[in-house]
């Protein structure tokens, strides 16, 4: 059977699959999406000791502009769409003590 890296590389190649192992593949597949998802939205949310705060508020915090705190993305918290939704006060700290 092919492996999903080569199936990745080569998708024209998924007809060498036989109808039973397309449907291996895919219920593979399907299984980890939940998980998958999982990760994805822990990495937007912020953990349970921090919290959201402005991107003013972060400003205000490290003694810059909003615009500089826009350039630094990592302190930055975005929905899934991409846009801001504010600043990880607890990265914002881990900033100012340069662990960040």
């Amino acid at each position: 059977m092919l492996s999903l890296d080569e199936i990745e590389k080569t998708p024209g190649r998924i007809i060498e699959l036989s109808p039973y192992d397309a449907q291996e593949v895919l219920a593979r597949l399907a299984a980890l999406i939940p998980p998958l998802n999982a990760r994805v939205v822990a990495g937007i949310r912020p953990t349970p000791e921090d919290r959201i705060i402005s991107v003013k508020e972060a400003a205000a915090i490290c003694n810059k502009s909003s615009g500089w705190v826009y350039e630094h993305s990592e302190l930055l918290v975005r929905d899934r769409n991409g846009r801001t939704q504010g600043c990880s006060y607890v990265k914002v700290q881990q900033f100012i003590q340069g662990n960040l």
